[in-house]
């Protein structure tokens, strides 16, 4: 799944979804002579989200790399594969080695809620690039 979208501020954001499936059937003969099979599944998921953003109006974003994977605050078992940012845009790549759904609100979830998560990463994104915005305006009071 892959989504783009112009956002209000005139930046750009992309979410990537990509989910891996992997079964395994194996079908032998034992001692007996019976016939038996054994079948193994394996899923891993991974979400990315990148913003482009216009420079002049969030100078000095690629300065906070430190700050930005401490802003970021992911549900249990997902784990930050990338984060990076640059003087253009900035992006983070998550993966996920359980489960994950998008349920009614108020429904039991097998997994991690889908929406929750893209959440949270546009939440730690969008945290970083106004502390950028933050932090030109302070330097600009003070000169």
């Amino acid at each position: 799944l892959q989504l783009t979208t112009p956002l209000a501020d005139g930046s750009v954001s992309k979410l990537t979804v990509t989910e891996k499936f992997q079964k395994k059937h194996k079908v032998y003969r034992s001692r007996s002579g019976k016939t038996k099979s054994k079948t193994k599944y394996k899923s891993a998921a991974e979400f990315a989200v990148v913003v482009r953003f216009r420079p002049k109006r969030y100078p000095g974003a690629a300065q906070l790399q430190d700050r930005f994977t401490s802003a970021l605050q992911l549900p249990q078992g997902a784990q930050i594969k990338k984060a990076s940012i640059s003087a253009k845009q900035i992006g983070v790549r998550v993966g996920l080695r359980q489960a994950w759904d998008c349920v009614a609100t108020g429904s039991p979830s097998k997994g991690v809620d889908g929406r929750h998560l893209v959440a949270q990463l546009f939440l730690g994104v969008y945290q970083v690039l106004n502390l950028a915005k933050a932090r030109t305006k302070g330097s600009r009071k003070m000169v």
